[in-house]
């Protein structure tokens, strides 16, 4: 038994080993120990990354050969989930190794932001904030977007945009960005009018630090001013920081009046509205019609003959009263409400018709043209007119027409027939712009996506980034014009990774105009070789041309028989990296 060294990112792991020869050596002979070193990934950050293993074998007789107990027989493999891994090495002369290999499981570095506090105002630099480290394989790196390093504590800052990133000791990064605002100086103006139009300012102010100063522009320095004619009034305040605030003030005192509105009615068709319009005062107004306290609006409908007075009173004290004479009846108005009571499970609708009627003067007689007397609600069941006559007391008759378009049940149906659909499958780069598409139906009344990161979108075909890594639920929700809802979920994975080779994992190359070629799709890379084995390891198809098309399926002139196949490939990204993928996929007839 020897003893292999192996540095995993900065511990040593010990590994025993056993060498064996396989052919007899002469007299004498000694082979060189194989040893190997181990580089990568090898602890994960999070649940959505994967790890890597990099040997580098000295020793022994190259070249060498290597099983792993994946499947891979490379001297690095990737896109690997947390687990233990064992290779068997063997060299030129058949001695060989076997050593196991963790990738460590992700423990997600946890951080927040807490006590924030702003600066005092936009001169200020007294801002702070503290980090707090929730969770997270220490020792900790952190560093302040201003240059501020390993402190949990920020102080002294000015207003602005700041981030903070931690690091633990496998290098995984957690970063927060946070603003510092300003607590600056309000000013909150009330302005009051007197009966004989003298105005008085009273200023309250809200945020800095007490006390504060008043500099009135034409010389005062009291914080409210009484007695004031119209004009331009300038204020500046100054708080025991030094932070200052101005505020211009437009007086223009107008006194309490009241502006009369009238339309009588001169017969059973003429609408009539009457009221009064307030001019002047300060608000709110205190509104009351003496013959009804109740009303609080200032213009009525539907009023009979007679005398209206109103009287008003404003935030002052200061009052006005006035009168509105009418002298014939309130007009018969007539209209038709429809509306549509929507089952959403059992898809079934009912509909209803129902007079509105204004004015006039009871009792009132109601025919619908369907038949009915006497209801002011009917129900529908087609497509067509509604029509109804209303006859008052005063024998006014007033008739209303509406065409009611009855919805239709499979309406409703399209809504559960929402498809998303995203170019490029599921699997996604931070920052790259995605495209989201649905079949949205021309009678959706509206439609939302959610696209699982806080962000929302109102378009049909909206295009979306996201700015970190993770798993997203995107979800749109459909409503329709009946007051149901119809939502699909689609997941997407985000990573922070710039190349991607995407395999399929079976095709049919029957002549159907679908899968009918076994071909990948390819990201961000710059050349790449394919190699297809049967599963006896027969190689039966090779190509280096990224637009080949890919393997047809056929073989010797014919189709291969259905079944399970493997593939091979090497790429090259754009930073000059190579790596490999290989896996099994399916021929389907």
């Amino acid at each position: 038994m020897r003893t292999l060294y192996i540095k995993l990112y900065g511990f040593i792991c010990l590994v025993g080993f056993i060498m064996q020869q396989s052919n007899a050596t002469s007299a004498g002979m000694v082979l060189s120990e194989m040893k190997v070193e181990v580089s990568g990934k090898l602890a994960l950050c999070n649940h959505f990354e994967r790890g890597e293993i990099v040997l580098k074998v000295t020793g022994g007789e190259a070249p060498y050969t290597y099983q792993w107990s994946n499947g891979a027989d490379t001297d690095v493999i990737s896109d690997l989930n947390a687990g233990t891994y064992t290779v068997k090495i063997t060299d030129n002369r058949g001695a060989w190794i076997s050593n196991s290999f963790i990738i460590q499981p992700p423990y997600i570095l946890t951080t927040e932001l807490i006590n924030r506090r702003n600066a005092s105002c936009s001169l200020n630099h007294n801002g702070e904030i503290e980090l707090n480290i929730i969770r997270g394989r220490g020792p900790f790196t952190i560093l302040w977007s201003h240059g501020l390093e390993n402190e949990t504590t920020a102080t002294s800052l000015a207003p602005g945009h700041y981030s903070v990133a931690v690091t633990d000791y496998y290098n995984c990064t957690n970063t927060i960005e946070f603003e510092i605002g300003a607590d600056e100086l309000e000013l909150i103006v009330d302005i009051n009018t007197d009966c004989e139009a003298k105005g008085a300012i009273s200023v309250e102010v809200k945020g800095g630090m007490a006390p504060y100063d008043y500099q009135w522009a034409h010389g005062p320095v009291s914080k409210d001013l009484m007695d004031l004619d119209s004009g331009i009034y300038e204020l500046r305040v100054t708080d025991a920081n030094g932070c200052a605030t101005y505020k211009i003030i437009d007086l223009e005192p107008i006194p309490l009046s009241l502006e009369r509105l009238v339309m009588d009615a001169a017969d059973c068709s003429v609408t009539e509205a009457a009221g009064f319009k307030i001019i002047g005062g300060k608000p709110p107004y205190k509104i009351e019609w003496m013959d009804d306290p109740s009303i609080k609006q200032l213009v009525r409908e539907g009023l009979s003959s007679g005398n209206y007075v109103l009287k008003v009173e404003d935030k002052s004290g200061c009052m006005v009263e006035s009168m509105i004479h009418i002298e014939s009846p309130s007009p018969l108005m007539v209209d038709i409400n429809t509306r549509f009571d929507f089952n959403c499970n059992a898809e079934d609708i009912k509909g209803y018709a129902e007079v509105q009627i204004q004015g006039g003067s009871g009792p009132f007689s109601i025919n619908w043209s369907s038949g009915e007397t006497g209801l002011q609600e009917i129900s529908l069941n087609n497509t067509g007119s509604v029509e109804v006559e209303v006859r008052d007391g005063n024998g006014c008759t007033v008739k209303a027409v509406k065409e009611v378009e009855f919805p239709q049940l499979n309406a409703r149906m399209e809504l559960s027939e929402i498809l998303i659909n995203v170019d490029g499958g599921n699997e996604f780069s931070l920052e790259e712009p995605i495209q989201f598409r649905a079949n949205i139906p021309e009678d959706a009344l509206a439609w939302e996506w959610d696209f699982g990161d806080g962000f929302y979108s109102d378009q049909r075909h909206p295009t979306h980034i996201y700015r970190r890594e993770g798993e997203y639920a995107v979800a749109l929700t459909i409503h329709d014009l009946f007051g149901c809802h119809s939502r699909e979920i689609y997941h997407v994975y985000i990573e922070d990774k710039l190349d991607v080779v995407m395999m399929p994992n079976a095709f049919s190359p029957n002549g159907d105009g679908l899968n009918d070629t076994f071909q990948p799709k390819f990201k961000n890379i710059t050349s790449y070789d394919m190699q297809i084995f049967n599963s006896w390891g027969e190689l039966l198809f090779a190509t280096s041309e990224m637009d080949s098309g890919g393997w047809t399926g056929y073989l010797h002139g014919s189709i291969a028989p259905p079944g399970n196949y493997v593939y091979k490939v090497a790429f090259t990204s754009l930073k000059g990296e190579k790596k490999y993928v290989s896996g099994v996929f399916t021929l389907v007839k």
